[in-house]
């Protein structure tokens, strides 16, 4: 998933491991750090319908951090991010990253350093779509069932 795709890919992380591979491209996961360095910060206020730092926010943006249950975390994961992210900052895939390879689980990370929040630059599309296939038909294969 990507953006709040990502986010989702980092909460199913932490919530099962049903999964045999994620990936999760510019993917909130320390959701109070989020909010205090994203371009937007209104953004998971409005989505939670509670501010941070209201009397009971910093509760929510705990309680749906995936960071919070990162422990459980057993499925191998991508991780890519673009370093010039203002929305979801690269420092969210750098603690998602080194968190989940605490807790013992298989992560790889891919940094794109021109880019943003999403990757538009045809060389880059391209590598990302090639780190994509390959992270997926090594977890799945998919190209080995669509050889045979």
């Amino acid at each position: 998933g990507g953006s709040f795709g990502g986010y989702m890919a980092n909460w199913i992380g932490t919530q099962t491991d049903r999964f045999r591979a994620l990936v999760s491209h510019a993917g909130l996961f320390h959701l109070p750090s989020f909010h205090g360095t994203t371009d937007y910060p209104a953004y998971l206020a409005d989505e939670l319908g509670v501010g941070p730092y209201d009397e009971d926010g910093g509760d929510a943006f705990r309680r749906y951090s995936p960071e919070r249950f990162v422990a459980r975390w057993r499925t191998p994961v991508l991780f890519i991010h673009g370093e010039r992210d203002y929305r979801v900052p690269i420092s969210e895939a750098l603690i998602a990253f080194e968190a989940v390879r605490l807790a013992g689980a298989d992560a790889e990370l891919l940094v794109f350093p021109d880019e943003n929040h999403w990757i538009l630059k045809p060389r880059n599309a391209r590598a990302w779509y090639a780190a994509w296939l390959e992270f997926v038909d090594r977890h799945l294969g998919i190209r080995r069932a669509e050889a045979s």
